[in-house]
């Protein structure tokens, strides 16, 4: 049997103290209230046309409410919190957002007021979603006013 020597010794108190200090100011934060920088949660959302025939026969009405989803995801994705959206022409078509938030609250207080949904052209069903692959880009620009 070997026995330690003291630089060894010395060595793995010092790493065990770093790693019981490392918890302690983690512990210390907490109580301060400062808040653990979490990891965004994904969500796919489809947006389901509520009669037969949508989008192929909109009304003015309709068309309306669809510009203001347009802006308010548009904004949405200013903030980064919509990484992608659009139609998906499949037979029956729906819409697709992909959602990227803190929490599957934030997502659905996103879709509670999405303009679409507000006005019942579209009910939604949303389901988490693993990012494995994804391409950095970047933000947006901002539109010039």
């Amino acid at each position: 049997m070997r026995l330690l020597n003291g630089k060894t010794i010395l060595s793995i108190v010092l790493i065990l103290a770093a790693g019981a200090l490392m918890v302690l100011a983690a512990e210390e934060k907490k109580k301060q209230g400062e808040v653990e920088m979490k990891q965004p949660q994904n969500y796919f959302v489809r947006l389901l046309g509520t009669r037969p025939g949508w989008p192929e026969n909109m009304t003015e009405r309709e068309q309306k409410i669809m510009e203001e989803h347009f802006l308010y995801l548009k904004q949405l994705t200013a903030a980064r919190k919509v990484l992608m959206a659009g139609p998906c022409l499949t037979n029956p078509p729906f819409g697709l957002i992909v959602l990227q938030v803190d929490s599957e609250a934030e997502a659905r207080e996103i879709m509670s007021k999405e303009p679409s949904v507000v006005a019942g052209i579209h009910t939604y069903d949303m389901a988490p979603l693993v990012v494995s692959l994804m391409a950095v880009n970047p933000a947006p620009k901002p539109d010039k006013k």
